[in-house]
């Protein structure tokens, strides 16, 4: 007998985001790179967890990405 049994989903949390800070900048100088002042975005994100602890993610991208980046938190503002 083939069997189509029930599915089970679960509620996923990533953390509750309590800190959202970025700044814009422009490297001058590298060891690696010749070809530099192109700005970036640095980003940094505190975020929460179930038990309240709280890490911090840094992490960098192009204009583009950061623009990308920001229109999906306004697509998924937008949904609650």
């Amino acid at each position: 007998e083939g069997g189509g049994g029930a599915v089970s989903v679960k509620n996923v949390s990533v953390g509750t985001i309590v800190e959202f800070d970025w700044k814009v900048g422009v490297a001058f100088l590298s060891n690696h790179c010749k070809n530099l002042k192109v700005p970036f975005v640095r980003v940094l994100l505190k975020v929460a967890d179930a038990n309240g602890d709280v890490r911090v993610h840094t992490f960098e991208m192009s204009l583009a990405e950061f623009k990308e980046f920001s229109r999906k938190f306004q697509d998924i503002s937008a949904a609650f």
